[in-house]
């Protein structure tokens, strides 16, 4: 059981709650079944057009639950494509002295990246209460588990390859029914190698969003996780993202790459590698295609802006703890 751990919900997106409430119920007596209390931002559950609210109010329930002293972590409902919208409205300076992490994945890539660079705290890429927690009848058991390690520090926490993921559950507005269909996946060690870095990345779709803004990360020595929203490998979205991410250098910084687990097919997933190679060719960084993160389920909780080494050849990304801050600007 946890206990007297806080978890401030918000929604700084899509209004998922406010569409399916009862799928919401379920996420937060999960979560209090475990003895974590459980707080929401005033306007979590509230739906304007295709946000939950307005970017100012958005931003003002981040605010408030970063000063509430019951508040330990804050946790997206979910992602959408609107999280950059509120970065305006944020008040930094209470954010800076009020050290609360954030967990989510998706749009909350966004969020991931200015925190940790503006607050110099680790977040987390990983699961959101309305994907994940809100699974009926209960949570994927990996997903909750490595959810529920970042608050032990007892032990190292090693991501591997998952050996299977979910198919795709029924429309939300439907009556639940337990997903128990799997299906096959392939990992596959791109490049050879074993590497430290700071783990950097998330959605690339997302990320790319902070280009020219404060929030870009400086890729020096990082561990670089990629993965994106589409459930099907499209092949001209991931050569457009890896020749932008050559243009701009990201490539020539980086010490390793991990891409995350999809239900792709052992050709897509030869092509992707081959463009991979093809654009790391002056380099010999570790490149891992297959860990379990990010549009997938079931997935695990990646902590982001803290080092971890990425062993290629066994297919891990192994954590010390305690997890430090370690990011530097050049």
């Amino acid at each position: 059981m946890i206990e007297k751990i806080g978890i401030g919900l918000i929604s700084p997106s899509a209004p998922a709650p406010a569409l399916f409430p009862e799928r919401f119920k379920r996420g937060v007596k999960f979560f209090e079944s475990l003895g974590f209390i459980v707080k929401c931002g005033k306007h979590v559950l509230d739906k304007d057009g295709m946000t939950s609210a307005s970017a100012r109010e958005r931003a003002d329930d981040i605010n408030s639950l970063i000063v509430d002293p019951e508040v330990s972590i804050l946790m997206a409902t979910i992602g959408g494509d609107y999280s950059a919208e509120i970065l305006p409205y944020l008040d930094w300076k209470c954010i800076q002295e009020n050290k609360k992490s954030l967990i989510g994945y998706s749009d909350i890539t966004v969020l991931l990246h200015a925190i940790g660079i503006k607050t110099k705290q680790v977040v987390f890429y990983g699961p959101t209460l309305m994907t994940e927690f809100s699974e009926y009848p209960i949570p994927p058991n990996m997903s909750k588990e490595s959810f529920l390690k970042i608050f032990d520090n007892r032990e190292d926490i090693v991501i591997s390859s998952s050996e299977f993921l979910l198919e795709k559950g029924p429309d939300w507005g439907l009556p639940p029914i337990e997903r128990n269909h799997f299906c096959p996946v392939f990992p596959k060690t791109i490049r050879s190698g074993h590497t430290s870095g700071i783990v950097l990345g998330g959605c690339i779709e997302s990320l790319g969003r902070l280009r020219g803004t404060e929030f870009w990360p400086d890729f020096k020595d990082a561990i670089l996780l990629m993965e994106t929203s589409d459930d099907e490998f499209d092949e001209k979205k991931w050569r457009c993202l890896i020749a932008d991410f050559v243009n701009i250098g990201v490539f020539k910084k980086i010490v390793g790459i991990v891409i995350g687990q999809k239900m792709w097919s052992k050709d897509e997933i030869e092509r992707l590698s081959l463009m991979l190679l093809d654009a790391t060719s002056d380099t010999n960084i570790p490149i891992l295609y297959g860990l379990p993160f990010g549009h997938i389920s079931p997935i695990a909780t990646l902590p982001l802006f803290t080092t971890a080494t990425l062993d290629a050849d066994n297919m891990k990304l192994t954590y010390d703890r305690p997890f430090k801050y370690e990011y530097t600007m050049e």
